[in-house]
């Protein structure tokens, strides 16, 4: 008794309050993740597999890939599908195109002056989509200030029709994620050693030779993960569509809203759930994988000489 009681007391002391409390955390941790995603994400994908009587909503029997093929048979949907596809990446695009050169002004910033920017490039994120939608629809609109100042100038005769068109769509995207860009690229570009920098200079390139042959090569996992980030939000978003788009901006999260809320047609909505997720995940691998080709090769460190 006295040697079996020995490791089970041994054992006992090692359980400290410390590892109590990571125990319960992770725990907590794990049910959060598998009560918010795992369930969820599983009720979807058993949804997008059943076919729904619509005379009276009630799920039938069986599983197949009819709500799949009835999306990709149909040519209006495949053209919402590339739609989306092409609405993500030219946000994506341009947000790039105005985040890099903002982030690398941060990166090269005094530490009071980076942390001011950073203040003011994360703004946007603690005001409300729709709010920001609203104030594209009074600058955009017949009336707004864009016309207005446009017909002040007399550089027009009537209102051109800004509000509700694919450029302005895109301009309320581009507002509401470009904070994500900009911290992202941040980040990529904080991981530059001065050293590297200072290397380069010395060598004699230029400020453009440096930007293409040095920081850009080493910035790239910061640009791959932004855009990520916002061709993710960007296919998935439809709030801004909705608003400043009007009936005329489908996208696939616009159409599996109204097939869920509207039309009760859950398991088509589920479907066109998946697709979108596909299509985001299809993205993010390929971009991923593009930027482990363009990552600079690394030598590896030389093996230290035998002692003679």
């Amino acid at each position: 008794m006295a040697t079996t009681a020995a490791p089970r007391l041994a054992f006992l002391r090692e359980i400290t309050l410390d590892r109590i409390i990571t125990a319960i955390l992770f725990v907590s941790l794990a049910a959060f993740f598998f009560v918010v995603l795992v369930i969820p994400f599983g009720l979807l994908l058993s949804t997008a597999f059943r076919q729904m009587d619509l005379m009276t909503y009630q799920f039938q029997d069986g599983y197949s890939f009819h709500q799949f093929l009835r999306f990709f048979s149909d040519a209006y949907y495949l053209r919402i599908l590339f739609d989306t596809v092409v609405l993500a990446l030219e946000t994506t695009f341009v947000t790039l195109v105005l985040a890099y050169p903002l982030a690398l002004y941060m990166s090269r910033a005094g530490v009071r002056e980076r942390q001011i920017l950073r203040l003011l490039s994360v703004s946007p994120i603690l005001i409300s989509i729709v709010v920001m939608n609203f104030g594209w629809v009074i600058v955009m609109a017949p009336q707004g200030l864009v016309n207005n100042t446009l017909m002040g100038l007399g550089l027009i005769d009537e209102p051109l029709p800004l509000l509700y068109s694919h450029v302005v769509v895109v301009l309320g995207l581009v507002h509401v994620h470009l904070p994500f860009m900009i911290l992202a690229i941040d980040n990529g570009l904080g991981s530059i050693q001065p050293e590297v920098l200072k290397a380069a200079e010395s060598l004699g390139a230029s400020r453009w030779k440096t930007l293409r042959n040095v920081i850009w090569p080493l910035s790239i996992n910061g640009v791959v993960s932004g855009s990520i980030v916002v061709f993710a939000l960007t296919a998935s978003s439809f709030v801004t569509p909705m608003l400043l788009g009007g009936a005329w901006t489908k996208t696939l999260a616009t159409v599996a809203y109204q097939q869920i809320l509207f039309t009760l047609d859950s398991p088509f909505g589920a479907a066109i759930c998946l697709i979108l997720l596909s299509v985001t995940a299809t993205f993010s691998i390929g971009l991923t994988r593009l930027a482990i080709r363009l990552q600079p090769h690394r030598a590896a460190p030389a093996a230290p000489a035998p002692r003679p």
